[in-house]
């Protein structure tokens, strides 16, 4: 049973009370050195809430891995790299938890907590792949630079919000972010974010919506054992509200020596009955909600939604 498990602290970027589509890096004050770093400097967060998300990745699995997972031109040294970079800082954030044995292209990791022993040879394998994700809350995903192209090259995406993460593999950076209400700004200096992501860093940053469950895989296909319209989501009730915040962070760790980025994704939710129960956090959120753009409104779900999700956040 893991022993250095830890209570999340959680996020709360709403509070600036501005909606914003912006790249908004932050540095990640990690030195990749130091045994058992403060929280917000770990690139891995676990928490209390390790085999719940163990087992949410699990059941996404079991659906039709070609929806979460993939590798498109993804060369051998960036996967050893990237692969490499997350067994080694597994022990230096968890050394209670974790242990590599080998070197870089024929290593092994045991996870203490699951008993799971993972083997990585020099060659990219979706079962390896798989079996790292699982040890880790975080989804993955890995940004590749040539002096021609620059693609998303791999994918673990186990719990997407209401994106379909095969649909971007093998895509551009542009083509990647498209769909974003308000990314056009970005999107002309592409190029530029993903030599920074590649080049610069490491950085964390924040994304965040309001979502009306706490299910973490919001794949926009079903599995055939669930039925679309409840799968779907998005249908808040006044009269039976439900209603949560769904906080991304984003860490974007940069090996310049193999022209790729790793990009992680963790997923935090936090109920919106907590959020009403303190005052300056609601109207922060209410604040932060009103600046959508109705554009934004739309591409985050909240259409038909909206001016009740208003009303009710307004209301004690």
């Amino acid at each position: 049973m893991r022993i250095s498990l830890t209570t999340s602290p959680g996020y709360r970027p709403f509070e600036k009370g501005l909606y914003q589509v912006a790249p908004l890096l932050k540095p990640l004050n990690n030195p990749f050195s130091s045994p058992s770093p403060p929280w917000d400097s770990r690139v891995f967060q676990m928490d209390q809430y390790q085999s719940h998300y163990r087992d949410s990745k699990a059941r996404s699995l079991t659906d039709r891995n070609e929806k979460y997972l993939g590798f498109d031109r993804l060369e051998a040294k960036a996967y050893q790299a990237v692969c490499w970079f997350i067994a080694r800082q597994l022990t230096l954030e968890y050394p209670e938890d974790f242990e590599v044995n080998g070197e870089i292209g024929d290593f092994s990791l045991k996870s203490k907590n699951t008993e799971e022993l993972i083997l990585f040879t020099k060659e990219s394998d979706l079962k390896t792949w798989a079996q790292l994700s699982l040890e880790v809350q975080e989804d993955l995903a890995i940004w590749t630079m040539t002096a021609q192209d620059e693609w998303l090259s791999a994918i673990s995406i186990l719990s997407p919000n209401h994106w379909a993460p095969e649909q971007k593999l093998g895509k551009s950076f542009a083509q990647v972010h498209g769909p974003v209400a308000g990314i056009e700004s970005i999107n002309s200096r592409a190029r530029q974010m993903v030599e920074t992501m590649i080049e610069k860093g490491p950085f964390q940053r924040f994304a965040w919506g309001v979502a009306t469950d706490n299910r973490l895989n919001h794949h926009p296909i079903a599995p055939t054992t669930e039925d679309p319209q409840a799968w779907a989501g998005r249908g808040f009730d006044p009269l039976n509200p439900k209603l949560f915040v769904r906080t991304e962070r984003q860490c974007l760790i940069p090996f310049p020596e193999v022209s790729c980025s790793l990009f992680t994704i963790r997923t935090y939710f936090e109920d919106c009955e907590i959020i009403k129960a303190d005052p300056r956090a609601r109207s922060a959120l209410i604040s932060a909600l009103e600046s959508m753009s109705p554009e934004s409104r739309i591409y985050k779900g909240l259409k038909d939604s909206y001016q009740d999700i208003l009303s009710w956040l307004q209301t004690n």
